[in-house]
């Protein structure tokens, strides 16, 4: 692939999403770790939204990781997620990993006159599979399911014509949302043994779907670091 090829599919990733919904997957990296000792930092870039991760194994078979993102343009969203999990040793370029967490989020925006203000939190259990170290360790690629529970405490603040008064009239409704989740999510990773770029792909499906949660796929890019800090761990050991 040369530069202009690759420079135009990365554009249309990147600005081929459009809004919806309160709730957003964050489009963070999966940790696909190996061993102890083993660290992933990563950096994606979307359309609205940057999103920042750090995945830690501090066991042979256990791991964990922490996930930040804010909004860049046109409205504020920020949150977070941490999950821990479970992954055994790797089988030739395949891998599985095991992963229960939380996430908690604010949005604060404003949509053709109204606005919007509220949180969001998930409780969930994600399952990845993953190739890693394809092509002389260029290439990684996983797929993923997330499932569980998605809330959500929303005010909208809206204008109304009042006709008896002939003027407009602010209104605030409350909503709330309780209900199940699903979010598959694609990760390809190309470039060097260690720093790698990241495209991953993203989209929940609840039964709010376009209304509390965001319909549209969402895609980044980004730049994923491994680092490899311990030396080997001895069979068996946690």
């Amino acid at each position: 692939m040369d530069f202009a090829s690759f420079a135009l599919i990365s554009f249309m990733l990147l600005f081929g999403y459009t809004d919806g919904g309160m709730y957003m997957s964050m489009n963070h990296d999966m940790p696909m770790l190996q061993e102890r000792g083993d660290v992933r930092l990563d950096f994606d870039l979307g359309c609205w939204n940057t999103t920042t991760s750090v995945a830690y194994a501090f066991g042979n078979h256990w791991g964990m990781q922490g996930a930040l993102q804010c909004n860049i343009f046109g409205f504020s969203r920020y949150g977070g997620q941490l999950t821990a999990g479970w992954f055994p040793p790797l089988q030739g370029h395949s891998m599985v990993e095991v992963y229960g967490g939380a996430s908690l989020g604010h949005i604060d925006m404003s949509h053709y006159g109204d606005f919007y203000d509220g949180t969001t939190q998930s409780y969930f259990v994600q399952a990845d599979y993953a190739w890693c170290g394809l092509a002389n360790s260029h290439i990684d690629i996983g797929i993923g399911l997330k499932g569980g529970w998605l809330l959500g405490d929303i005010t909208n603040t809206y204008t109304i014509w009042d006709e008896l008064d002939e003027r407009s009239v602010r209104r605030m409704q409350q909503q709330e949302y309780s209900e199940p989740f699903v979010e598959p999510t694609v990760v390809f990773r190309f470039g060097w043994e260690r720093l790698k770029f990241n495209l991953n792909a993203s989209m929940t499906l609840s039964k709010d779907w376009g209304q509390f949660s965001n319909p549209e796929p969402r895609v980044g890019l980004g730049l994923n670091y491994y680092f490899h800090t311990a030396n080997k761990v001895e069979p068996g050991a946690y």
